[in-house]
This record gives C-alpha cells, structure tokens and sequence, in this order.
C-alpha cells in the first residue's frame, strides 16, 4: 500500500542536494536536515565533502542533469546524444541538456543559451518539477509558475511567500520535495516516488521504512557464516499475527540471478505459483505451516519471494535485495494490485496450455545418448552421442546442467515451469555451448538434470544421470 507522500518531492530532494553551489547566506539553513538524511538514505541525495550544504544555490545545468537522472532518462540520454542549440553548456552536460531539449522539457534562456551557470531559483526548478509531472507550457506561465505549483500543491501558502521572497537555497529544494510527495502526474493517480522505485532508482525496502510507503515487513536476520560468508534467516513467527493468519506458506523464488522486474509481466512471471506448486505447498504447510526458510547469502545474491494465502494464491511478495551486511531488516511485504493479480491467474491458463503443448514434442535421453567419464583432474565430464539420438534432439547446439536434490526422476513440472517463466529471454543461465567434440565438466554430485537447446534457445529435451563422488 502507497503511504500519503509522493513521488515529486523525492525527485526535488535528489535535485537539489546533488548540486555544488554558490555559497551564500540563509537564515534557515539546518532546517531540513532531517529531510536531506531521508533523501540521502533513498539514495537520491548524495550533499559534497562539506555535507548537505543547504545554504548554496543550485546552478540550472546541476538542475538539468539531476532532473534527467531522476526521470529514468539517463543512460537514453548517454547513448543517444541528442543534440541541442545551446552554446553555454558544459560537455559533461550536453547529453543531458539535449536529452531534456529533445523531451521538451526546457527552452532554455534564448534561442542559443540554457544558462548553465545561472543560479536556479525557485520559478526554475518549480518549472522543471511541473514538466516533469507532465504539465506543459500551455498549462502555466514562467512568471505564474509558483501560483501553479501552489495550486497543484507542491507548496502552502507561507511557503509560497517565502519562496517569492527569500533566495532559492537547497534547503527550500529539500522542503519543496517533501511537500510534493503527494502530488500526482498530470491526469493519473502516480507518484513520482512509485516511479522511482519501479524503476529500481530507490529500494522499495528503504522507501517503506522511511514511511513513503505503509506495507507490512517480514523481519529477516543476516549473519556471518563460515570462512566470510553469509547467511539469511527469515523470521515469520515476528510478521502481524493479523497478516501472518491469512497465509499458508512461504515460497522462495528468486535466485542469484539478476532478475528483471521492470513490467507487470515480468514480475507477475517471476512471482507465478502453478497448480502443481500450489498442491506440493499445501501438503508442506500441513504438515510444517509456514516455512522459516534460511540461506546462504552473498552480496551479490538477489532474491524474490512469495507468501500464498489460504486461497493458494499469491498473497505478498517481498524481495531480498544485494549488498547487505550483516544485520537486521524488515523487508517490505507487497500486496499484488488488481492488474498483477489478474495477470497471475492468467498465466495459470496460459502454463497449463503451454506445459501441454511442449511434453508433446519434448524428448526425453536415454542413458545410450551419453557418457560420464571421470578425468585424471579428479573432475567428471559428460558427453553426447548424438548419433543415438532422435534427428529433432541430435540438433541440439547448448545444454544446461543443474543439480537436484529430488529423487531419481525427473520433475518435468519444475523443468517446464522454468522455462515457461523465462520464455522469450535472449539467454539462459548456465547455458554452455557444445560442439560435439569437448565434453563438458559436471561440477555437482548426484542427480543432474540436463536441458538440450538449439541455436533460437527453445528447450528440445530434457534427461536425468547420476554422478559418482
């Protein structure tokens, strides 16, 4: 659930507090303080090596490339080098003056200036906030444009008067993010902080825990394991006993990879929980109730996770970001809104068509179609005979192997589910290319499932060997 502030001030906040300014004197520089170490723990507001330094004034170039950067716009801004007609402005800025140029979002001062050096005031910065929530020039006057901001809420009354009197520091750029937290884009109900943290520019974890948002936590513990490493706990008997009486199991299904939660359908395939899942969670939790999982954990794990209601459904997800330290966080618990929610049940339909079609034409080896060999190293190596192999299987160019704890058949289940969710990926993890003359080293004991794919990526067979210690 989305907490009463909004996405704008989060974005006025990164803007001011990243820029090095002209030093002058203000009557209210510590303020806001408090404001800039929640916009510096967001990761929106870095100040300098003398600190926040509220009391400076924000030049319009330092505005521009913060403002780009808080829109999502950088790395389009970096790669495609837009041009502008602007003659002041510094190379390090071009990109994202012509990004901003090419966006409509500035003028500039004239024809062939943007004004680079200028100090922003509060007209330039309101003005840029107000084109970044979707307004345009029609919609207000540079010289009414305080009057608007006022009106759509961005400031009060005596902050208006003191904007219109005082000179435009950081601090006034912090207190003005703040106050437009709340403010929504032009003819939608979003916010600028929902943006930024779908666009993983804040850490929904952070944001949650400096109530921009109000979700419910699920507590979880990291502590040192063995020879460096580390390890997660997840408490589930410290989450609401309110929460924790609507749920039945908790289901861990993110990985070590870099996952890629960018759209609705992204993340609902990721958090998808089939029928044949549902079944095996629900002997689980009758037999254990809610599962207290733990792990390894490295900096560069990320993982994703699920709690399922009563109903079977998905009730939270929650995620386990990287780069944490030992420690203990409360992670914040999402409930999947109705468009989420409604693809999720769609994908049901669509896996059970798809699980389906693909055991129809998926080839399943044969223990003639390979060989295991341990070498003088002391490691093991499979090979393929694909002249024992069916002609669809023999064409096979890359395999991925992975171990499995289960027993000595194959869960087409939890193969095919994996592919279902990753379907339309241009790679897969751990796929290795084979070219019919190296075998390939087995870095695992025991079961190991091996996946056959050809040279578009589409899985053609699967099989199961044992591998000696």
């Amino acid at each position: 659930m989305r907490s009463k502030f909004g996405r704008v001030a989060v974005m006025i906040c990164v803007l001011v507090m990243l820029f090095a300014l002209t030093s002058i004197s203000h009557a209210t520089t510590g303020d806001n303080e408090g404001l800039a170490t929640d916009l510096k723990e967001l990761g929106l507001f870095n100040g300098t090596d003398k600190g926040f330094e509220l009391e400076k004034v924000p030049t319009r170039v330092q505005a521009a490339a913060m403002l780009v950067k808080l829109l999502g716009g950088e790395s389009e801004a970096l790669a495609k080098k837009y041009a502008h007609p602007f003659k002041d402005v510094p190379a390090w800025a071009s990109d994202y003056v012509g990004y901003m140029y090419e966006k409509g979002l500035t003028k500039g001062i004239s024809a062939t200036m943007f004004g680079s050096n200028n100090n922003a005031s509060a007209k330039d910065f309101s003005t840029f906030m107000l084109k970044a929530l979707g307004y345009k020039d029609g919609d207000f006057t540079y010289n009414d444009v305080l009057n608007f901001a006022k009106e759509k809420g961005l400031v009060s009354t005596d902050e208006f008067n003191k904007l219109t009197t005082s000179t435009f520091t950081r601090n006034e750029m912090v207190l003005l993010a703040h106050n437009t937290l709340d403010v929504t884009f032009k003819g939608s109900e979003d916010r600028l902080i929902d943006r930024l943290v779908d666009a993983k520019v804040v850490s929904i974890n952070v944001a949650n825990s400096l109530k921009y948002y109000d979700y419910p936590t699920v507590p979880m513990e990291v502590t040192k394991g063995e020879n460096s490493s580390l390890r997660f706990e997840i408490h589930h008997e410290r989450i609401s006993p309110e929460i924790l009486d609507q749920l039945v199991f908790y289901s861990t299904i993110g990985s070590n990879m870099k996952l890629d939660m960018s759209t609705t359908e992204k993340l609902a395939k990721l958090i998808f929980i089939s029928d044949f899942e549902k079944t095996y969670y629900q002997e689980l939790a009758k037999e254990y109730g809610l599962f207290n999982p733990s792990g390894w954990y490295s900096k560069s794990n990320y993982f994703l996770n699920s709690f399922m209601g009563k109903d079977l459904e998905v009730a939270y997800y929650f995620e386990i970001p990287t780069g944490l330290s030992p420690g203990t966080y409360d992670l914040a618990m999402i409930k999947p809104n109705p468009e989420l929610d409604k693809r999720l049940k769609e994908l049901t339909v669509e896996y059970k068509n798809y699980y389906t079609s693909k055991m129809k034409s998926l080839v399943i080896m044969t223990p003639e179609m390979y060989n295991v060999v341990k070498k003088e190293d002391g490691n093991n190596y499979i090979s393929f005979n694909k002249d024992k192999m069916p002609a669809e299987l023999a064409k096979f160019t890359g395999i991925t192997l992975g171990f499995t704890s289960g027993g000595s058949e194959i869960d087409y289940q939890l193969v095919l589910k994996s592919e279902f969710i990753v379907l339309g990926s241009p790679t897969r993890a751990g796929l290795s290319v084979y070219n019919d003359v190296d075998p390939i080293l087995v870095r695992y004991n025991g079961n190991i499932i091996v996946g056959f794919y050809d040279d578009n990526l589409d899985l053609l067979g699967v099989g199961m060997f044992f591998v000696n210690e």
